[in-house]
């Protein structure tokens, strides 16, 4: 709460974060994190669970999850609290995006995303874990 207040007053100079890392007991996520890179979100980190869906490849575009567009996300989930979107906040809070770090503003868990893979788009569905659970792809 206190973070999204501090981000509304689109000051670089303001901002309120946790002190130190948190412990991954309390970090859920889909297996993947995604990168600010060309204008886009692109997957960049992935690791698998067993029982789980495969995480898309890396590189993987970000069309949207959900109904909602990358942007109207990225909005939703990073905007204010992790950056500040509207001056050079995309880089830092990219892989942030697909994290549950338990803010109640974030949205949930995103559930059926799409992806661009070269000219082909994929869906994918997601399944939120601990991310102590995962082991490298």
């Amino acid at each position: 709460l206190l973070a999204r207040y501090a981000g509304g007053f689109r000051d670089g100079h303001i901002r309120l974060a946790t002190v130190g890392n948190m412990p991954d007991r309390t970090i859920r996520w889909p297996g993947f994190t995604l990168r600010w890179d060309g204008g886009a979100y692109r997957v960049d980190v992935r690791r698998s669970a067993a029982g789980t869906p495969a995480p898309p490849p890396i590189g993987a575009r970000l069309i949207g999850c959900d109904g909602h567009s990358a942007e109207q996300l990225a909005r939703i989930r990073l905007d204010r609290v992790q950056g500040d979107l509207d001056r050079n906040g995309r880089l830092q809070s990219a892989p942030a995006f697909t994290l549950d770090l338990g803010n109640p503003y974030a949205g949930g868990d995103l559930h059926r995303c799409r992806f661009a893979i070269g000219a082909k788009t994929v869906a994918a569905k997601l399944t939120y874990r601990l991310r102590r659970d995962d082991r490298p792809l």
